[in-house]
């Protein structure tokens, strides 16, 4: 019994993983500063099976070491982080493209220098996609730092 007892405990106790910290900073922070007009942003739910580095992050970090990790690209696939939308009324959960809403994508998340880095898009289907690379305290669930990039497609 005490050690259901203190199982039960220690779940509760556990910090969220990376991912969802960083989904919470950009649903709470990043869609306010940079998307105060969305009416509805559609995200799956969990992240991509694939955690992953991709994207036009090479500046990003500086004098951190960022740069040799993003240089070897790690990737690697596993099972997909689920992620809870509760509570961020923007976010529309679905599995497929909704035409003219903004999507929202996650990788999931690589372990690095000084933090684990959680690699996040938004994209408007052939108008333009805003990368983010969300960089959260291995200590304690907190980002840290934000990279963004944009291109137009």
């Amino acid at each position: 019994m005490s050690f259901l007892l203190l199982a039960t405990l220690f779940s509760i106790a556990s910090p969220p993983p990376p991912e969802q910290t960083a989904f919470n900073y950009f649903a709470t922070v990043l869609v306010a500063r940079y998307y105060p007009t969305a009416k509805h942003l559609y995200f799956p739910g969990h992240s991509e099976p694939t955690a992953s580095l991709a994207g036009p992050f090479a500046a990003c970090f500086p004098g951190t070491g960022f740069d040799a990790l993003w240089g070897e690209q790690p990737t690697s696939t596993g099972a997909p982080v689920p992620i809870t939308t509760s509570g961020f009324p923007l976010f529309k959960r679905t599995g497929f493209l909704r035409r003219g809403g903004l999507q929202v994508r996650m990788y999931r998340a690589v372990a690095g220098p000084g933090g684990v880095y959680t690699n996040l898009y938004v994209y408007r289907a052939q108008h333009f996609v805003d990368h983010y690379l969300i960089k959260v305290s291995g200590s304690t669930p907190a980002v840290v730092e934000v990279c963004r990039a944009s291109e137009i497609i």
